[in-house]
């Protein structure tokens, strides 16, 4: 008899996950969110490195307009993003005017004070306007930032070799992504969406999170 009922459970469980399977599958295809037209699936999935988490990666520069004005959209969607998905950024490099702000974001972020300097970096460059035609210049401004750090150990970190992989690192993980302008985001290495496709910058968080709810049940979780 337990015999039986074992695999009566069996039954029902595989009845009740092939119903919630068609029944996502069914509200995927009712979305207003179209592939093709929203977002684009890349043609080579790319490795991610947030582990069992959805990867949402944002590549970006500072030197980009666009990519200022669409910060604090991004950073909303982070500070109520669902649980099983992690922002991580990537700054393009698709020119050599925009080395020194690449490199600016790796120091930061080796300094450990990328989360104190970020918003205000762009805030610096954009709309305050300040000139960082030089590495001295870049240096003073985070260490006139009251991040607890000085000029000197910004522009050594700046400096520092180790960064030069990092930089190589991303020229050659931008096109893989099939990345032609900034800002632009990557949803599990999979899914590639920018404002333009998404209708607004507005419409990005709500996208993005689709994005996350289709790529987990494609991982099954």
């Amino acid at each position: 008899m337990s015999f039986i009922m074992n695999l009566t459970r069996r039954a029902a469980l595989v009845i009740a996950s092939t119903t919630l399977l068609l029944g996502a599958n069914a509200a995927f295809a009712q979305s207003k969110f179209v592939e093709g037209t929203h977002f684009f699936k890349l043609k080579e999935p790319q490795p991610v490195s947030t582990g069992a988490k959805i990867e949402v990666l944002e590549v970006f520069s500072y030197a980009c307009a666009h990519c200022a004005s669409f910060e604090p959209t991004i950073q909303a969607w982070k500070a109520n993003s669902p649980k099983n998905a992690q922002l991580v950024m990537l700054p393009a490099i698709f020119n050599q005017s925009w080395v020194p702000f690449a490199r600016a974001f790796y120091t930061a972020q080796a300094l450990n004070v990328l989360d104190k300097s970020h918003a205000a970096f762009f805030k610096a460059i954009h709309v305050e306007r300040k000139p960082f035609a030089s590495a001295d210049d870049v240096a003073n401004w985070y260490g006139a930032a009251g991040l607890g750090i000085t000029a000197k150990q910004f522009n050594d970190a700046f400096l520092a070799k180790d960064l030069d992989a990092k930089l190589q690192a991303s020229v050659d993980r931008v096109p893989k992504y099939e990345v032609e302008g900034t800002p632009a985001v990557i949803v599990d290495g999979k899914y590639r969406l920018d404002m333009s496709s998404a209708g607004s910058a507005a419409a990005v968080p709500e996208l993005i999170n689709y994005l996350v709810t289709l790529t987990a049940a494609q991982r099954g979780k």
